[in-house]
């Protein structure tokens, strides 16, 4: 899973909109019991990972763990 994240987040700088529509559906998917709350958090902390390693890869770029992703997926585990 890291690996496919990280590969489709170095190679399309639109991929934060994507993968905040897959947390966001996968909260919702949570929150209506469709989805084990460990999946999620493991989902949410694998994304934030390869964000930050992306961020890295980058060279420090932080317009990446400042952009919209990051600023709300960052609570998400915390409601979960």
């Amino acid at each position: 899973m890291f690996l496919a994240t990280f590969l489709f987040a170095i190679t399309w700088q639109f991929n934060q909109f994507i993968l905040l529509l897959q947390a966001m559906a996968m909260f919702g998917a949570w929150l209506l019991h469709i989805i084990p709350q460990n999946k999620v958090i493991t989902v949410y902390i694998v994304e934030m990972i390869v964000m930050f390693v992306v961020s890295l890869k980058q060279f420090g770029n932080t317009l990446i763990l400042t952009g919209l992703f990051i600023t709300i997926t960052d609570t998400f585990p915390l409601n979960v």
